[in-house]
């Protein structure tokens, strides 16, 4: 009785200290499910506020952009404003375009003059008084090559080593058109034209070429450049100093030429002459600017060459190694 009284005491005491207790952990899980909940709920509710400033602020956007438009509308509708921009715009367009077309036309005329490399024109030799279509001009430029300009010369040339040849320009009573002649070598033709000295040689450039030729020429003769000559249809141009040679292919390529003239004879004045100078002016000498030099460059012309020598030959490729 007293022993089954102390087990029954013992079972008793157990449960009552240590026996376990589900509404405790109940009571846990139910919290943690209800922070859970308060914390999506929170996330939500943050989103949709983030939504509803999204929306606020395209719907502000909205509203500048339509003020915008209607600012816009309302300055085209002023006049003066229209025509500044279209001023604008036509400008910047027009610039590029200009300059888009200056590009072109000189990469033209380089190809025109690299087509022109192995061309040359003579001037001078006779021909029918009576139009005909079978003149052998061959014949008569291979004569004159061979008879006058390279007479000297081993080299002597064929018909194989000629291309075509034609009189060129219209026929006009008491003038002999020019004959043009295409080699087949480069060779062969800077052969002909290295001997021009038996001949005038003169050369037949495009007309824009020409005429920068001839303005090149000029400086030449007002000194403001040493020298120029052409080669294989480019324009030379030689400073003063002898230490830079320039390609001239525009008339703004010459510009850079056209520097004052000056002239240290300007005699001195009584008192310039009485009042001694500083020594760092010794050196120094007074100047005066030549009113020549303000020419424009289009009135620039060049004196002609006169030659006893009845034939001619012209360079349609610009090519002359001659310096002026």
């Amino acid at each position: 009785m007293t022993g089954g009284g102390r087990h029954g005491r013992g079972r008793g005491s157990g449960k009552g200290r240590g026996g376990f207790k589900p509404n405790q952990s109940a009571t846990r899980t139910s919290q943690r499910n209800r922070s859970v909940s308060a914390a999506k709920r929170q996330r939500i509710s943050d989103s949709d506020s983030n939504v509803s400033e999204i929306a606020d602020f395209i719907q502000s956007v909205s509203r500048d952009d339509n003020s915008i438009k209607v600012l816009v509308d309302e300055l085209l509708k002023n006049q003066n404003i229209r025509n500044c921009l279209i001023d604008v715009f036509r400008s910047d367009v027009f610039d590029e375009l200009q300059n888009h077309i200056n590009t072109l036309e000189l990469r033209l005329d380089d190809m025109e003059q690299y087509s022109r490399r192995t061309c040359l024109k003579i001037s001078g030799i006779s021909e029918p008084e009576t139009a005909t279509f079978d003149e052998d001009t061959d014949s008569k430029v291979l004569s004159v090559i061979n008879k006058m300009i390279i007479k000297h010369h081993d080299r002597k040339l064929s018909l194989r080593d000629i291309g075509r040849t034609h009189r060129i320009g219209e026929r006009k009573k008491g003038k002999t058109r020019d004959i043009i002649i295409r080699f087949i070598s480069y060779r062969d033709r800077a052969l002909v034209y290295s001997n021009k000295k038996n001949l005038k040689m003169v050369n037949d450039e495009q007309d824009n070429r020409a005429t920068l030729f001839r303005k090149a020429r000029q400086l030449k003769h007002d000194k403001l450049i040493n020298s120029c000559w052409t080669h294989d249809g480019k324009i030379l141009v030689r400073n003063l100093t002898k230490d830079e040679t320039f390609q001239i292919k525009t008339e703004k390529d010459l510009t850079r030429f056209l520097k004052l003239k000056i002239s240290s004879d300007v005699p001195e004045t009584d008192n310039q002459a009485r009042t001694p100078r500083p020594a760092y002016a010794k050196s120094s000498k007074s100047l005066s600017v030549s009113a020549n030099i303000f020419r424009p460059l289009a009135g620039l012309t060049s004196t002609p060459v006169t030659s006893e020598v009845p034939l001619r030959a012209r360079s349609s490729s610009a090519n002359s190694n001659k310096s002026y």
